[in-house]
């Protein structure tokens, strides 16, 4: 350690790190985790204390993780971290006694105060991983300084404005419960050592009644918000890696005790029987066991929605726009994976509201609409998946604006007839924006593409709902877990492959009449009442074919942002749960391949992606796909 901080440390603040003994190395570990959890909660206290700067409860809240952080800072030798929290922890505390109310330019410096420290907070993470401080470790610490000064001349200009709660004597004699004589030698009672409030000894010498102490004191609490009941939590910090290692290790026991049943199955006799009766019980106790470990991987969204409360403060501030900005469903649970992964997702489709969606206040105005728009964020579970959406009140999808900047890109021909649902795809194409200029927002055509693509990769799906004039709806449909999904089996040329369930309407054996050609469409099925495309799946694989009649095959009926089609395959071979294995480790990415599975025969199978597949096809053929 020593020599990876030899040139450059003392410019970071963190030259003493080198120092610590081990165990302290490991405290340093738990630091870096608890303030990164920590820090992101203050910035939405600070935040909401920008709405309600005399939130007394708030402050004292934020006063406290800043003094914590001060004193673990100064326990492991950060003495840059230490400053800049002392120096913070100096400006609630002037708050908190009355000395300052939070405006515009003190929640700015609250908010800087953040920023740094989550940057110095990264220093550490960097060197705790690489055991090297990170390039611009040192402009780091120079901006602290700059800060720390920027606040002491802050707090030296700032003039009390806020009065602190009345002392309960003051309260009593402007009632006129008491006099002031009698206040006064209950004080010097107090003084003399007496462990009884003001009001007890007031009441015992026969001063005062005891309801009067209590409507004084009321009066009292109605001046000052009492600190929150800290709520005590038990909880321990598991790696993710471990808890991966535990989930292989569960798919692995569900694998062999599939496989063991299906042996047992095949088995006569009684001991055949007491020892599937034996397999059934394991595989109850195995399917509890996968629950449970599902469940410690799980996490609300509220954490995630609540950072870009941040992002979305400031951003509509530099657009000039006012923003509303609501949270809906911060309690549903996700994979931790799939949490961390969906982060820059939904900045994207957030800065693409402020952005291309919201009005300014003028426009908004004129448009018969409140000043004040609103960017909802909303998360719900929705059967085996998460629905997250991205809800404005703005002006919607601008259909002429869209295809217009298509045709000039040649996407479209200028005389082709486009549908709604075109228009929607375009704007998840690769390079594809409306802004009429680059700005720090947006403008360079590299969002939504980013978005669909990150989305892709956790099997999920994205798609916009517009109306012109009224707003629009940015959803996206996640998985609830990577590790396990409800698959179908079916075979396509003799060869095992997973369909997963939720994407399946109906399974048919459908008619001869059922399946028709329609000129410009290709293969139909007619199934309730609509005409679905229909696609063989051993063309899709590449497979040769053995089964070409749709009527003695069978048709899965899928549905998914690309709309509902049909799926000729051989035949379905049952259902299970399937543990998911990524196979981008050793192999090239394959389009329409989201992974493989063991099946209980202990075959492998490869799980199908069936909107990545039906994409490839389409871009394949020259279609406009999203």
């Amino acid at each position: 350690l020593t020599g990876a901080l030899a040139t450059g440390a003392e410019a970071t603040g963190l030259e003493a790190v080198a120092e610590l003994p081990a165990d302290d190395l490991e405290i340093l570990h738990d630091f870096y985790g608890e303030s990164a959890e920590s820090l992101a909660a203050v910035e939405e206290k600070i935040l909401a204390l920008e709405a309600d700067p005399t939130d007394l409860e708030t402050i004292h809240a934020l006063f406290r993780t800043f003094h914590s952080m001060k004193g673990s800072a100064g326990f492991l030798q950060l003495e840059v971290l230490g400053k800049l929290a002392h120096e913070t922890e100096n400006m609630l505390d002037r708050a908190r006694n009355g000395a300052l109310l939070f405006d515009d330019n003190s929640i700015a410096l609250l908010l800087t105060s953040i920023d740094l420290a989550r940057g110095l907070n990264d220093n550490i993470g960097a060197f705790l991983e690489k055991g090297a401080i990170p390039a611009d470790a040192t402009l780091r610490h120079l901006r602290v300084g700059d800060h720390v000064a920027m606040i002491r001349r802050f707090l030296a200009g700032a003039r009390p404005v806020v009065e602190p709660p009345k002392p309960i004597g003051k309260i009593l004699v402007e009632r006129g419960a008491v006099a002031p004589a009698d206040v006064g030698e209950a004080v010097t009672e107090q003084l003399a050592g007496s462990p009884n409030t003001l009001g007890t000894i007031l009441v015992d010498k026969g001063k005062v009644t005891p309801e009067k102490v209590g409507e004084a004191l009321a009066e009292q609490r109605a001046q000052a918000v009492q600190p929150a009941v800290q709520k005590t939590i038990s909880a321990i910090r598991v790696d993710t890696e471990r808890l991966d290692a535990m989930m292989n290790s569960v798919g692995e026991i569900v694998i062999a005790q599939s496989h063991a049943l299906k042996l047992a199955t095949e088995m006569e006799g009684e001991h055949a029987e007491r020892l599937q009766t034996a397999l059934y019980e394991v595989e109850r106790l195995s399917r509890n066991l996968q629950d449970v470990v599902m469940g410690v991987r799980m996490m609300p969204i509220g954490p995630t929605f609540k950072q870009f409360a941040r992002f979305v403060r400031d951003s509509s501030r530099e657009l000039g726009k006012e923003v509303n900005f609501v949270v809906t469903g911060e309690e549903t649970e996700l994979d931790k994976t799939v949490i961390e992964k969906i982060g820059d997702p939904l900045k994207h489709l957030i800065r693409n509201s402020l952005d291309h969606g919201l009005e300014t206040p003028e426009e908004r105005l004129a448009a018969g609409k409140s000043a004040k728009g609103t960017l909802e964020l909303k998360a719900a579970h929705e059967g085996g998946s998460v629905i997250i959406e991205v809800i404005d009140d703005g002006h919607g999808i601008r259909r002429d604006k869209v295809l217009a900047k298509a045709i000039a890109k040649g996407l479209v021909a200028a005389d082709q007839e486009v549908s709604d649902e075109q228009i929607r795809r375009l704007i998840f194409q690769p390079g594809f924006s409306t802004a009429e200029q680059v700005s720090a927002l947006s403008g360079r055509g590299v969002g939504m593409d980013v978005v669909k693509r990150n989305v892709d990769e956790l099997r999920g799906s994205v798609d916009i709902e517009s109306e012109e004039g009224k707003g629009s709806v940015l959803r996206i449909r996640l998985p609830l877990t990577l590790a396990i999904i409800e698959g179908m089996v079916v075979s396509v040329s003799g060869q095992p492959y997973i369909v997963p369930v939720l994407a399946i309407v109906e399974s048919i054996r459908p008619r001869p009449q059922d399946i028709q050609h329609v000129a410009g469409q290709g293969e139909v099925l007619f199934f309730r009442n609509e005409y679905l495309p229909l696609y063989r799946l051993y063309e899709w694989l590449g497979h040769e074919p053995r089964v070409t009649q749709p009527e003695k095959g069978i048709v899965l009926v899928v549905e998914d942002r690309a709309g509902r089609r049909a799926l000729l395959a051989d035949d379905l071979l049952g259902q299970q749960q399937v543990v998911i294995k990524n196979l981008e480790d050793n192999f090239t990415k394959l389009p329409g391949i989201s992974g493989a599975t063991i099946l209980a025969e202990g075959n492998v199978a490869l799980i199908l992606d069936l909107l990545g597949l039906y994409d490839y096809r389409q871009a394949a053929a020259g279609g406009v796909v999203a």
